[in-house]
Order: C-alpha cells, then sequence, then structure tokens
C-alpha cells in the first residue's frame, strides 16, 4: 500500500547498490554480456580468460568499490567465484544440451483476479502480471528451461523452497511463459531452477541440472495457490484490512529481535500450522522476511523505542 498504492519512495542514493546486491548486479551483468556477445551458444562455454576479461571491463560501472586499492582481496575472491560459476552455469547447460535464447528477458502477461468486498459477489478483474527472467533456455526437445541467478551462499534456503514447493518465483516465470506462448498454465509448462553463483551450484529438482527431489506440488499448482492467496489479500485491503499477517505472527512468537533457538522453533511451529489451515483451503501462508523493506522505520518494526 505504502509503496504502490501511496507511491512512496526511498530517496535516490539511498536506491545506489551496494554490498551482495550490487555483486548480484554486477554478475548478472556479466551474465547478460557473455550471452549477447555471442560467447555462449549451443555446446559452447566461454573460458575463463573471456569471463575473466568481461569481469574486469563491467567492474567500474557496476562494482566500483571492488576497483578501489583497499579492495584488492575481495576483487579476487569475487572475481575467482565468478569464473568457477560461470564455468559450471554454461559448461553444465551444454552438456545437457541446454541451450540459452535470452536473458534478462521481459514478460507481460494478463493476471485473472477475483476481488470480493463485504456483502458483494466477487468482481473478476484482468490486472498485469510483469517481470523479467534471468536466463531463458531451450533442451533439446524445445521445452522451456527457466534460470533464476542468485548472488548469496544461502543453499539450503533455496533448497527447501523446492523441496516444500515454495518457489514462488519460478512458478511465476513459467507461468508467465505458458501465457505468452498460447500453453495452458495447468500443463506442467517446462521446467526451472536456480542458480546460486556464489558456491556455484544448481538447486533444481530436474536432474539434468539438480539433484532434489519434487516438491509436493507441481509448478501450476503453486502458482494457482499463490493467486488463490493474492485474492484473499486483495479482498481484505478492498474491505480496508490492511495489514501482514506474516509480521502479526511473528510480533506474537517474539521473533522479531529474538534469534534465539527456542523463539525460531516456537516461531516455525506456528508457521507450519498456519500453513497447514491456508493449504485446506487451497491457498498458502507466506512466511516472507517483512523486516527487509522501504518501511521498516515508519511501521515500527525496527528503530529506537526508547
Amino acid at each position: 500500500m505504502l509503496k504502490y498504492g501511496y507511491g512512496i519512495r526511498r530517496g535516490h542514493i539511498a536506491e545506489v547498490p551496494a554490498g551482495s546486491r550490487m555483486i548480484g548486479s554486477f554478475i548478472h551483468a556479466v551474465v547478460e554480456t557473455l550471452v549477447k556477445r555471442g560467447s555462449v551458444g549451443p555446446q559452447q562455454v566461454p573460458t575463463e580468460d573471456t569471463i575473466t576479461a568481461v569481469f574486469d571491463e563491467l567492474a567500474p560501472r557496476f562494482a566500483s568499490p571492488l576497483t578501489l586499492p583497499g579492495a584488492r582481496a575481495e576483487r579476487e575472491s569475487v572475481r575467482r567465484s565468478t569464473v568457477d560459476a560461470l564455468s559450471t552455469l554454461f559448461g553444465t547447460l551444454a552438456e545437457q544440451d541446454i541451450a540459452i535464447r535470452g536473458v534478462e528477458e521481459p514478460f507481460h502477461v494478463p493476471l485473472d483476479l477475483a476481488i470480493t468486498r463485504p456483502g458483494e459477489t466477487a468482481e473478476h478483474r484482468t490486472s498485469e502480471l510483469i517481470g523479467s527472467i534471468d536466463l531463458s533456455a531451450r533442451d533439446r526437445g524445445g521445452d522451456p528451461v527457466v534460470i533464476d541467478l542468485k548472488w548469496t551462499r544461502a543453499v539450503r534456503y533455496y533448497r527447501d523452497l523446492v523441496t516444500t514447493s515454495r518457489a514462488l518465483q519460478l512458478a511465476t516465470y513459467l507461468h508467465a511463459l505458458s501465457r505468452e506462448e498460447g500453453c495452458s498454465p495447468a500443463d506442467g509448462y517446462g521446467t526451472a531452477g536456480y542458480f546460486l553463483l556464489e558456491p556455484g551450484e544448481f538447486i533444481s529438482d530436474d536432474p539434468r541440472i539438480g539433484d532434489l527431489p519434487a516438491g509436493p506440488d507441481t509448478h501450476p499448482e503453486l502458482f494457482a495457490k499463490m493467486r488463490a492467496t493474492l485474492d484473499l489479500e486483495l479482498s481484505r485491503i478492498a474491505a480496508g484490512d490492511i495489514g501482514s499477517d506474516a509480521a502479526d505472527l511473528a510480533i506474537a512468537t517474539g521473533r522479531i529481535g529474538d534469534s534465539s533457538s527456542r523463539t525460531r522453533k516456537e516461531h516455525a511451529d506456528a508457521v507450519g500450522l498456519r500453513d497447514a489451515a491456508a493449504a485446506e483451503d487451497g491457498r498458502l501462508f507466506h512466511d516472507h522476511r517483512f523486516d527487509f523493506n522501504d518501511f521498516t522505520l515508519i511501521t515500527g518494526l525496527t528503530g529506537d523505542f526508547t
């Protein structure tokens, strides 16, 4: 509501990326440049020298702090990780005969919603689903393969997303592709996975690029739950109920400001119960990281309470 409803934005300086966010955007640019310059193709993998050259070329523009004299050790570490990771990324796709079709590919598809106000019947609306896909490819059979790139070492977190059918981003990408190409989203269109750039590891239940068992829901089933959840949340907003169930639950369990193992367990148990209740209604309870947003100070989630 604050960002999209009222148009409140952070100051320009606050939008300048730093740290892991900066490096992630930087390595995304390296991948995009390699693909668009033709360094990557069917059975073609860029050499380490080619990756290094593009890294050094783009660093001053996308990650200038890494070019400072005092950042030499960090720069060398990021460069080595990038070369190793991209060699694995492109090498694995080539071995599996998965051809890259595009990077940072935008999508713009209709999204059907049902908004119900108190005392009224459901009002059906068509909104817009807009975004971009980090890496879009096709396998030898012509089916789509979507790879989302992350600069992180949170291997366990992303493995859990896949095995518990919570990879909302991947489900959204495959849904958007199916709509763009006129296919039925319920047909289990395509496959997807994450690639973690820092450790250089694929996270997917597709055996060609990952080693994980499939979760309880397919990507179309997950997207259907996500859309049902969105219908409910938008209906609540239409009724004037603006809030965050995840934040309320964290406050109730004492999770905010307390990282002890006991509190984490109590919070996880509470999330599990809420999630099970939502699943019975064909929805999700998404325990999102509400404490990382632009408005934690003005909403009272963080700050000096003295």
